[in-house]
């Protein structure tokens, strides 16, 4: 698992990457893409998330604390893996 400003980086590409269409990317919300998406991208973005970093995310733990930014992420992800 990267180091907690590089995962932030990488997530942020990812969902810009896999999740946001074109309009999205060019509106304000592309500073934080967490907050462009809807609960079916949460479920994509778990699921890549998943694959990319090995991490198993439960339904419980899909919550608004740790879905709220990129940055929330990182640290959850750091947590789940014990880094």
């Amino acid at each position: 698992m990267p180091d907690r400003a590089t995962l932030e980086r990488e997530l942020g590409d990812l969902v810009r990457k896999e999740l946001l269409t074109d309009s999205e990317l060019e509106s304000p919300v592309a500073t934080e893409p967490l907050e462009a998406l809807d609960s079916i991208r949460i479920l994509r973005l778990c699921a890549l998330v998943e694959d990319r970093y090995g991490v198993k995310i439960s339904d419980e733990e899909i919550t608004l604390e740790n879905f709220s930014a990129c940055a929330a992420l990182a640290t959850f992800l750091l947590t789940k893996s014990g880094s």
